[in-house]
């Protein structure tokens, strides 16, 4: 995806690309997320909603409730780094982190959304579901937090401004970049974290 030209596609590892654009909803790409269970199924958040493909990027539909008439689940430079993660057990479950603080949950593939974490006069940019616990994470500028089950508050797992937050295939290893204190890491699957001196 790219900020100008919408979406690009490669079918020879990267060496060939040409725009996929058909219906999708604005040029201005900043995250894209594929569905583990149907890699086919792509999504793509643009600064007019949220867009989704069932064929590989070939063509492209809106989903009406992320339009910024309806829930304003946008991208905005600077703001959103991963801002869209599928469930990688249930592809039905999506979630979001939107520019203006709200970090969301579908449960139906996007057709209607629920506010988990509302960070007051700041941003949320980045969301992961991490696999074994199906707890999904949510980088803000108000810290990392984790967000159980729909009867459990958030918790705020690690202080300051977050950027991005990864989780590896096992779900037990997870990073989050944070602005003042390097990456932090989880080895239990996002239970606890810690600063990590990485690269140092």
């Amino acid at each position: 995806g790219g900020d100008v030209l919408g979406v690009y596609k490669s079918l020879d590892h990267g060496l060939n690309w040409r725009h996929i654009n058909r219906g999708i909803a604005g040029y201005e790409v900043l995250t894209l997320a594929i569905d583990a269970s149907q890699p086919e199924r792509i999504y793509a958040v643009t600064t007019n909603g949220i867009s989704r493909s069932e064929n590989g990027g070939e063509d492209w539909t809106t989903l009406r409730s992320s339009s910024p008439r309806e829930s304003n689940l946008v991208c905005q430079k600077f703001r959103s780094i991963h801002c869209l993660a599928v469930d990688p057990r249930d592809p039905k479950r999506l979630a979001f982190a939107a520019p203006d603080g709200r970090v969301l949950e579908s449960r139906d593939f996007g057709s209607s959304w629920a506010v988990r974490l509302s960070v007051k006069s700041g941003f949320a940019s980045s969301v992961m579901v991490e696999r074994g616990h199906r707890v999904i994470y949510a980088a803000t500028s108000a810290g990392l937090y984790r967000i159980g089950e729909a009867n459990e508050a958030p918790k705020l797992v690690a202080p300051g401004k977050a950027y991005a937050v990864v989780f590896d295939a096992t779900g037990l290893t997870g990073y989050a970049a944070m602005s003042d204190q390097g990456i932090w890491h989880t080895a239990d699957g996002g239970l606890h974290w810690t600063p990590t001196s990485l690269g140092a």
